[in-house]
């Protein structure tokens, strides 16, 4: 079976614009909570989602239920083990950054064994637990919140993606 042939030129262009536009979005509220790493998962799901639509990591249920899944995941790791501050992190001595890499590389195990677990497998999201040890301000609420919102958004453009694709097939 041969894979379907790309969309034209303009398509890209419009959902590369697409793409730019929501990271745009999500940057300005990412921004005003005053954690915008998390952005970087955001941006990597919006490029995944627009360059690969119709593919089970850019379905809507993984891609809003894998940041759900990974922002709790993360949130749980900061409520156990408190987020630290990567400038401090960065000038820390070498055995406390090993032992928050570690820790890092648990979350970010332990965030992707759990989406598999649920059926919501998305790669970008793995990078939430990350973003939240990393983040002084992502412990509680406001986190939260971002992570909810987030995967609102995304699993949003998701699905009209999905639902133009596949009327794009169809007819």
């Amino acid at each position: 079976m041969r894979a379907p042939a790309p969309p034209a030129l303009t398509v890209r262009l419009g959902l590369a614009l697409l793409c730019g536009v929501v990271v745009a979005v999500l940057a300005a509220v990412a921004f005003a909570a005053s954690v915008p790493l998390i952005l970087t998962s955001w941006a990597s799901s919006m490029g995944l989602i627009t360059t690969a639509t119709g593919t089970p990591p850019a379905a809507p249920w993984r891609v809003a239920g894998g940041h759900l899944v990974s922002g709790a995941v993360g949130l749980g790791f900061v409520l156990v083990a408190g987020p630290h501050d990567l400038a401090q992190l960065a000038a820390a001595p070498l055995p406390q950054q090993l032992a928050a890499a570690a820790l890092i590389g648990l979350a970010v195990a332990v965030a992707v064994a759990a989406m598999w677990l649920t059926g919501a497998l998305h790669p970008p999201a793995a990078a939430n637990p990350a973003i939240a040890l990393v983040s002084p301000l992502a412990a509680g609420l406001p986190y939260a919140a971002l992570v909810l919102g987030g995967a609102v958004v995304l699993g949003l453009v998701s699905l009209v993606l999905h639902r133009w694709r596949m009327g794009r097939a169809t007819g």
